[in-house]
């Protein structure tokens, strides 16, 4: 059997990855490689399950699965690193972030959930 703390490690490294390659999609959005999905709306669907603002973009969604992304990453490493006599630190980690729509979420917001400095964000 595998160690459930190994497999959280290893989903939290996923996660990285992700989190590394929506950060790539994004900045190939802002410097016009991919600069159509600045403006091009994003799926109805994506906008009803994240909550975001009706006049979203492809731009924002990936801002937004980024920040997903980032929020597994998080949990994945903290449970991995967890002793079975610990209670879960998670239960209140990012909800209040995660729960605010796409426009109102601030630069240390942002940060925190990426796990940068504030001052380093672009969004």
């Amino acid at each position: 059997m595998v160690s459930p703390r190994s497999c959280h490690r290893f989903v939290g490294y996923l996660e990285e990855e992700a989190v590394r390659t929506y950060t790539s999609i994004i900045t190939a959005i802002d410097d016009d490689r991919l600069g159509k999905w600045k403006t091009e709306p994003a799926p109805a669907i994506a906008i009803n399950y994240w909550h975001m603002h009706p006049n979203a973009t492809m731009r924002d969604l990936f801002l937004q699965v980024r920040m997903d992304e980032a929020s597994h990453r998080d949990v994945n490493h903290t449970f991995s690193s967890l002793r079975l006599d610990q209670t879960n630190p998670m239960i209140h980690a990012h909800a209040q972030t995660l729960m605010k729509p796409t426009e109102e979420r601030s630069a240390e917001d942002l940060a925190a959930i990426r796990g940068t400095e504030a001052s380093a964000t672009k969004a």
